[in-house]
């Protein structure tokens, strides 16, 4: 103590709390595993300390020939006394971490803590400052208020069950440091896998807090629930409605979804965990269904995040569809090199877009304009008479009337800029069709939003006005519409390529003379005679949704947005060939929607137009509607190629046909779902 005050005063309280903990008698899980760990530092410790007075020792016999052993002894001592702290200090730590660990499980359960299993002192000041937050405040949140009150009965079952679980692990502990996954203390912790094993018996701080962390998520769903047997609906209604969905099983989840006491569609909300909620649904449709097959299917639901698929992009979530995804190219686009992301299921596509990519490429690459760029909403209102019908869309189309409807639709976002009105009247119906800049937004509810606004606005000018659907088809969305092919929607783009005769025969094997006869023939005249509205293509739809899947568009979208018209003729005196796609109607957006799902917002990256674009708005979004346009004239060319050639049928036999057909095994006769109480966790 005179030569190592320092270390006296950092082990004198350590030894002492850690004798007090041993006085919890044999059943005590502390003398198992906290007090080995303490007491091989503290013997550690009072060894250094007696090499470390030997050494000073002999150095203060020394003369004055060995100054220099001298100076090497006092750096040895000064890093041995540095480890000896930093393992002090360490030590102090876990078993305060670990002592507000426990405390929090057993206050998890409603009982206090017994006096033999206490970790603290007797001072509530040092509790309150080392203890790990409450249950209350962590867990996530109950389902009723009814929920925040536990039964004294269900508590003390806990409690004992939590006891007896302690005890039991005590007898069979190994005494020593390392703590495996069979101690008691692990218990506490049944995910912790060997490489996380490995890691706690390097670093007691390190397991100390990996069971603080672990006793407090525990709260969300307790490992002691009984899954093998399922209580009936009246007891599992009670445990539900006093302790939360944490202490039943699945299979008494189940049978509350089937009560109507837990809503089917709100299992995510009730149960807070996002992957037992869709098991749980997946066996409700299972069960309930013909084939029975959905519950044990090979439709994925693991390792995915739902939390951006709620409330954004999907509902009654059974799993994910993984998708094939493709590249396509590269290819040169406004001269810039780029690779084309493209989901499908049709083999042959992504490697025909690359051939178109690659002809494109080597006779120069695509330039490509954008025209237009206003996404549309029609709503339908409805006046008393014609005449009014007549007076409401005179004052629309006057200068002032759009001014003030203008004012008030950008009242509702910084982004949305109403471009202009086109008002139509069919009787006493009026329809209004807002042309709206919305960004890097597809904007579709940005539009929305703004329109319900000035409608309000218009009732507002002519009381008499009655507002029949925000949405009348005037827009429009998701349909087959003239009015897109002309005035466009969303993205109006044009992209333009001329290839070398010379490419024309070597990559594409067919001539410029058959492209351009082709071309009339199919594309012009026999979409003509189909009686096709924007159709003048060969398969522009393609193209576009594969891409669509792949960056988080709307894919119902393509109907509209797959509009084209493909032009080709001779260029340079006959010799080579140019190709151009209008497209008046690409609706995209590079925020919002499924643009946030992780896969898709990376292959937005990889086309360099993921999210917002801060300095310009709306130039990501109109940076993919230009990739778009000029992946579609790859395509174009390709296909019109293999048609040109007659090597069509035999590509898709080669690169479609190469795995047999999927057998049919779905039964033949209907299934009458069985009841199963089977544990849906194992």
């Amino acid at each position: 103590s005179t030569r190592f005050p320092m270390l006296d005063r950092i082990a004198a309280p350590l030894v002492a709390r850690v004798s007090d903990m041993a006085a919890g008698g044999a059943a005590s899980p502390l003398r198992v595993h906290i007090l080995p760990v303490a007491s091989w530092f503290v013997d550690g410790a009072s060894q250094s300390s007696s090499q470390v007075a030997a050494a000073l020792g002999a150095v203060d016999s020394l003369d004055g020939s060995s100054i220099v052993i001298g100076l090497l002894a006092l750096v040895v001592v000064a890093s041995l006394g540095v480890n000896i702290y930093l393992a002090f200090f360490r030590t102090a730590s876990a078993v305060t971490a670990a002592g507000s660990a426990f405390d929090s499980i057993l206050r998890n359960t409603g009982s206090a803590a017994p006096s033999e299993y206490s970790f603290a002192d007797d001072t509530s000041s040092e509790r309150e400052s080392t203890a790990m937050p409450s249950p209350e405040r962590t867990e996530p949140a109950k389902v009723s208020d009814k929920v925040c009150s536990a039964s004294s009965s269900l508590e003390a079952a806990r409690a004992e069950l939590l006891m007896r679980k302690l005890n039991a692990a005590n007898e069979s502990a190994p005494h020593g440091i390392a703590l495996h996954s069979t101690s008691a203390l692990s218990s506490f912790v049944p995910r912790i896998d060997s490489s996380t094993d490995m890691v706690l018996k390097k670093s007691p701080s390190t397991l100390a807090t990996f069971i603080a962390a672990q006793a407090v998520q525990e709260g969300a769903y307790s490992t002691d629930v009984d899954s093998t047997q399922v209580r009936t609906l009246e007891a599992c209604r009670a445990v539900f409605e006093a302790d939360g969905p944490q202490m039943l099983n699945d299979d008494e989840v189940l049978l509350l979804v089937n009560a109507s006491v837990i809503p089917a569609y709100a299992l995510e909300k009730h149960l807070c965990d996002n992957i037992r909620a869709i098991k749980v649904r997946r066996a409700l449709i299972s069960r309930a269904s013909g084939t029975g097959s959905l519950e044990t299917s090979q439709l994925p639901y693991h390792h995915y995040d739902y939390s951006k698929v709620h409330g954004q992009c999907c509902e009654n979530v059974i799993g994910i569809m993984p998708i094939p995804v493709g590249v396509a190219g590269p290819i040169r686009i406004d001269g810039e090199m780029l690779h084309v992301p493209m989901a499908t299921t049709e083999g042959a596509l992504v490697a025909s877009t690359s051939r178109g990519c690659k002809a494109i490429t080597l006779g120069g690459g695509a330039s490509t304009v954008l025209t237009k760029d206003g996404m549309t909403r029609g709503p339908c209102l409805q006046m008393p008479s014609v005449v009014r019908a007549g007076a409401l869309k005179v004052w629309l189309e006057s200068d002032n009337g759009t001014a003030e409807v203008r004012a008030a639709f950008q009242s509702t976002s910084r982004f949305a800029k109403l471009r202009s009105l086109k008002v139509a009247i069919a009787g006493r119906l009026v329809f209004v069709r807002f042309t709206t800049f919305t960004g890097d937004a597809m904007g579709m509810n940005m539009i929305s939003k703004g329109c319900e606004q000035a409608l309000r606005f218009i009732q507002s000018k002519f009381s008499d006005c009655e507002v029949i659907a925000v949405s009348g088809n005037y827009c429009t969305d998701k349909k087959p519409a003239a009015i897109n092919w002309i005035e466009g929607r969303g993205k109006s783009v044009a992209a333009e390529a001329v290839i070398p005769g010379a490419i024309v025969r070597k990559v594409l094997k067919t001539t410029v003379e058959d492209l351009c006869r082709l071309n009339i023939s199919k594309n012009l005249i026999g979409s003509a005679m189909a009686g096709s509205v924007g159709g003048f293509n060969a398969h522009a739809a393609n193209t576009l949704t594969a891409i669509y899947l792949a960056t988080g568009q709307d894919p119902a979208q393509n109907v509209e947005s797959s509009m084209c018209i493909t032009l080709m003729e001779p260029a340079n005196d006959g010799q080579d060939l140019r190709i151009s796609c209008t497209m008046p109607s690409i609706e995209v957006g590079t925020i919002g929607g499924g643009t946030v799902l992780p896969p898709q917002a990376a292959c937005l990256e990889m086309l360099g137009c993921k999210g917002p674009n801060r300095d310009q708005p709306g130039a990501h979004a109109q940076r993919l509607a230009r990739v778009i346009c000029a992946a579609v004239m790859a395509g174009e060319l390709s296909l019109c190629s293999a048609l040109a050639s007659g090597d069509l049928v035999k590509s898709h036999i080669a690169l479609n046909r190469a795995v047999p057909a999927t057998p049919a095994n779905t039964p033949q006769n209907s299934v009458t779902p069985q009841t199963s109480i089977a544990n849906m966790r194992s």
